[in-house]
């Protein structure tokens, strides 16, 4: 005979099972992000070389080796939806993660360009 705290022990088991499971999926594709991402922003005023350094807990740096310039950055994922946002030059990456390449656009102060990126 099954009684209600059986049901209930299920229950809380299968929750703890789905949970593991969702924690260790995010976990993987934190740790697939994780890494260089290089590719080249065709600006108007010229190609900029651009490095995103993505590090553990959604934190890196946006490095533009043509502009001597570093400044940190936050990232998110879901799906294969990825947003990188630079707070302290107002911009934002959103792009579209397909295996070791990211396709999407810089966005910044109001003007977005193409920029596709891939992992080194």
């Amino acid at each position: 005979m099954i009684t209600y705290g059986d049901i209930l022990t299920f229950r809380n088991r299968f929750f703890a099972l789905g949970f593991l499971l969702l924690s260790l999926a995010c976990y993987a594709h934190s740790q697939a992000l994780q890494g260089d991402w290089q590719g080249t922003l065709s600006a108007p005023n010229g190609n900029l070389p651009t490095v995103f350094h993505l590090g553990a807990g959604g934190s890196g740096t946006i490095e533009s080796t043509a502009q001597h310039f570093t400044a940190p950055l936050q990232y998110s994922s879901k799906g294969s939806q990825v947003t990188i946002t630079v707070p302290s030059i107002n911009g934002t990456y959103a792009a579209t993660v397909n295996g070791n390449q990211m396709t999407g656009t810089w966005t910044q102060n109001g003007q977005g360009l193409p920029l596709t990126v891939t992992k080194h």
